[in-house]
């Protein structure tokens, strides 16, 4: 299963977040295969086929339209009715974030707090967009859950650098270790964003993300002040991913 980002929003601006909330069975966290397994897995599933995809960043107040194309590890996100382009790569190593005004522009790199940022006023920052906790270590598995249907392993990771949170939980499928769910917590073990998969959707014989709900939470009230959704609508198959050559031993 690969791995897409859509991110959107859900009706109104405050939901109770009990209606959102997730709880992993600590008793079986001892059934989770061992994490390097877990991310050696998850870093081969990201990568994507060549594909172009149209939809939308849209919060309560406004809607920014975008295309999305997406070839490997990388991700180009245009804005058709914004001056800003953002280009992801997402690897084992690191995450480049890059953005610029327009496609005669040089591209700037985004690092350091600037990561921070959030984009076009929306919940999402470019550090979202760039799925660095992926990378934090050590990295504790917290227990199995089921999400949307979905069965899922839970686990919970601190950053490596300058972050949003102090902590995060993420959740990721069984089958696929793809990425379902993150809750990212405040120095006081408050959960002050939940990004959620809301639906999927198959492109041949690959199962996409279509959305994630991106919520921006009221710490020590578990209510959501703001959301955003990426919602991506159509897709277009540019070239497919070539299938995994086997080992030659």
């Amino acid at each position: 299963m690969k791995v897409l980002l859509s991110l959107c929003l859900l009706g109104l601006s405050l939901l109770p977040a009990a209606m959102l909330n997730a709880a992993p069975d600590p008793s079986s966290k001892g059934t989770i295969p061992p994490v390097q397994a877990v991310k050696g897995h998850l870093w081969k599933c990201m990568r994507m086929g060549s594909f172009e995809m149209t939809g939308e960043f849209r919060t309560d107040k406004k809607s920014y339209p975008i295309t999305l194309h997406t070839d490997g590890n990388e991700m180009l996100y245009t804005f058709t009715s914004e001056p800003l382009q953002i280009r992801v790569v997402i690897s084992p190593t690191q995450s480049t974030i890059q953005k610029r005004a327009s496609t005669s522009d040089a591209w700037t790199d985004v690092t350091g707090r600037a990561r921070l940022q959030t984009i076009l006023g929306t919940d999402v920052t470019y550090e979202d967009l760039g799925l660095e906790f992926l990378r934090w270590e050590p990295v504790e598995p917290v227990g199995t859950d089921t999400l949307i249907g979905i069965k899922t392993w839970a686990f919970e990771c601190t950053p490596a650098n300058a972050s949003q949170f102090s902590k995060v939980r993420y959740w990721l499928t069984q089958a696929q270790c793809a990425f379902m769910r993150l809750d990212g917590y405040n120095s006081k073990g408050e959960v002050i964003k939940r990004e959620e998969v809301t639906a999927i959707t198959n492109i041949r014989a690959m199962t996409v993300f279509k959305e994630i709900v991106i919520s921006s939470i009221i710490p020590g009230r578990n209510i959501s002040a703001s959301r955003t959704r990426i919602t991506i609508r159509n897709t277009k198959v540019i070239r497919e991913l070539a299938p995994d050559k086997p080992d030659k031993r």
